[in-house]
């Protein structure tokens, strides 16, 4: 009897060191996959996924804040969408600007962004974004507005915890300001308050902000 239970002692020792073995070698497996996902994330620039501080140093923290072209699916998302006159812009007169961002609203994870502006405003973007990215400052995406997302912004921005964006051109009240790419919007859920740091931040930088016309109704910032 008591080399039985002494066989079953063993025999369950083993059995959980190999559980525990397994489940390490599945704990390592998902770690590595994570990590892999997180630098292609950035290789491949995916806008609105996460990625991690292990990833940047690997991939190059400037290569964090750039500048380059914008994607021809969304000019030509413009050409075929904005019911407006299509002359008051030209593709060679936007960019595309590549931020890393905090999203305090899904537990404050690294996120990749990107926003198309007017290039006049492009380098000013890039240092705002890279300020508010450095402070933590929370934007719950950044990302391009094309045919895909025009819908979720255009609604009531109390109702809605939508992208920041600039060049925008669908619906039917668009902001010339937005066609040329020349107006951001921050957080159309949770706009800025005055004295916020986004709000100091873009009036540095010469934008003029919404919220401080009387009754502060169109909180969007916008240089001439």
């Amino acid at each position: 009897m008591n080399r039985t239970k002494k066989h079953f002692r063993l025999f369950a020792v083993l059995l959980l060191g190999g559980l525990l073995f397994s489940s390490c070698e599945e704990i390592e497996k998902l770690d590595r996959e994570t990590r892999e996902r997180n630098l292609k994330n950035l290789q491949e620039w995916v806008v609105n996924s996460t990625t991690s501080q292990e990833a940047i140093n690997q991939f190059g923290y400037e290569k964090c804040f750039t500048i380059t072209t914008i994607g021809e699916y969304y000019w030509t998302d413009f050409m075929n969408y904005y019911a407006g006159d299509k002359s008051v812009i030209t593709k060679d007169q936007l960019a595309a600007v590549r931020s890393l961002f905090y999203d305090k609203q899904m537990m404050d994870p690294i996120k990749i962004g990107e926003i198309i502006c007017n290039k006049s405003i492009s380098s000013d973007l890039l240092d705002i974004f890279r300020k508010l990215y450095e402070a933590r400052y929370s934007i719950t995406e950044l990302m391009p507005v094309g045919i895909a997302t025009y819908e979720r912004v255009t609604e009531d921005v109390n109702a809605y915890y939508g992208p920041t964006f600039s060049f925008q051109y669908m619906g039917d009240n668009v902001i010339l300001a937005h066609v040329k790419g020349l107006a951001v919007v921050l957080n159309p859920g949770t706009p800025p308050t005055a004295g916020d740091l986004a709000v100091k931040l873009f009036k540095e930088h010469g934008f003029t902000w919404g919220g401080d016309e009387p009754g502060g109704k169109a909180y969007y910032f916008e240089k001439k």
